[in-house]
């Protein structure tokens, strides 16, 4: 019993390794995304109200 139970707590803690290195990559990926998207849009955003108001 104690030797199949191991394995399984092993199994369980590789699994909660696993989701958290995938949260990180996600997190690593989707906000640098998020902030690039901001920022484009941030300078769109001046770019037209300066060109509005110039004109």
């Amino acid at each position: 019993m104690q030797v199949l139970s191991i394995p399984e707590g092993h199994s369980q803690k590789e699994t909660i390794l696993s989701t958290k290195c995938r949260f990180l990559l996600w997190s690593c990926v989707v906000i640098p995304i998020s902030i690039m998207i901001s920022i484009v849009a941030v300078v769109i955003f001046i770019r037209y109200q300066s060109s509005f108001s110039s004109n």
